[in-house]
């Protein structure tokens, strides 16, 4: 579960998406404007990508029915057995490849502060167009905030 969640009880709703972002999750102001990858840079994957988008809807009303997960994050099941971690490598020869392991070509895409101001103001959900450029490995990722 998201930090969030675990403080949501004893917070009033935020007024905003900024104190959404900033207040409610954590984002450091200075990293709202033009931030290209909100779930990175918060630093949130798999189910918790998902908590984001469900209170995002919740708090402001906004119509998540066109939302594919499956576009912009992995489930928490593939981000535990991601092949290129290894960190299950054993237990998936023992049962013969996991039934949840993950599609290694499937492509996940940023969401944008830019773009989640877009569908704050819109009140539903719609992909960004033109899609940006997919994210990098899991494991560039790591490397990027071990060196940031």
């Amino acid at each position: 579960m998201a930090w969030s969640l675990f403080q949501r009880a004893k917070k009033p709703p935020p007024k905003d998406l900024e104190a959404f972002l900033c207040e409610h999750y954590r984002l450091k102001r200075e990293q709202m404007s033009g931030c290209p990858d909100v779930f990175a840079a918060l630093r949130i994957a798999g189910d918790d990508g998902f908590d984001f988008m469900q209170e995002l809807s919740e708090f402001f009303g906004i119509d998540l029915s066109a939302y594919d997960w499956s576009k912009y994050h992995f489930s928490e099941g593939e981000e535990i057995f991601d092949p290129t971690f290894g960190m299950f490598r054993t237990l998936r020869r023992m049962l013969g490849k996991a039934s949840n392991e993950p599609n290694p070509r499937r492509l996940v895409y940023p969401i944008s502060v830019m773009h989640l101001e877009k569908i704050y103001r819109e009140r539903r959900w719609s992909d960004p167009d033109p899609m940006p450029p997919p994210r990098s490995s899991r494991i560039s990722r790591l490397f990027n905030r071990s060196n940031g």
